[in-house]
């Protein structure tokens, strides 16, 4: 059903077309649903509806797509900046933690809370699924990694925390 529906999205222009070139030919060629005398405000009418309703789902298309494109730019922002560390953990680096501000349990639970965010607007519809897949293949990557084990493990106790997470990647 998601399929389906991302399909439309991505496709609601030509869908529109279509619509509209089917509404037009129905106006033009049924002159009989059209109030006698006043035919031509009627087709004015109902293109100024259809054209209204084309700029409403527009407008509405590049708004979400910039929302999109704004959580991406985020999200990955954010991966990146945690990146280096993740590499160390599954490296076995640990040693590399221990004069840190921050533990090597603190890099994998921020990691975890940044795949729970992209989850949760995964499930909102607001990151597309070709984003999604490989941003999944990742986080199975490093989520199943045993040297991520005992804290992933651990924060299953607080899966409600992770907005489905563990379901989604079948963790």
């Amino acid at each position: 059903m998601k399929k389906l529906k991302q399909y439309f999205w991505d496709n609601i222009i030509a869908v529109l077309s279509w619509l509209g070139i089917g509404l037009i030919l129905i106006v033009i060629f049924l002159p009989c649903i059209l109030p006698a005398g006043k035919e031509f405000e009627a087709i004015i009418g109902v293109l100024i509806f259809y054209f209204g309703i084309l700029y409403n789902i527009l407008t509405y298309k590049i708004s979400a797509d910039k929302f999109s494109k704004e959580l991406f730019n985020e999200f990955n922002k954010r991966f990146d900046d945690m990146n280096e560390n993740l590499n160390r953990i599954v490296k076995g680096e640990y040693f590399y933690f221990a004069h840190k501000l921050f533990s090597l349990e603190d890099v994998i639970i921020d990691y975890m809370n940044l795949c729970a965010e992209e989850c949760y607007w995964y499930k909102k519809g607001r990151v597309d699924n070709v984003v999604w897949e490989s941003w999944k293949k990742g986080m199975i990557h490093y989520l199943k990694d045993p040297a991520f084990k005992a804290v992933v493990d651990d924060q299953r106790k607080e899966k409600d925390s992770y907005y489905g997470l563990y379901e989604e990647l079948g963790l």
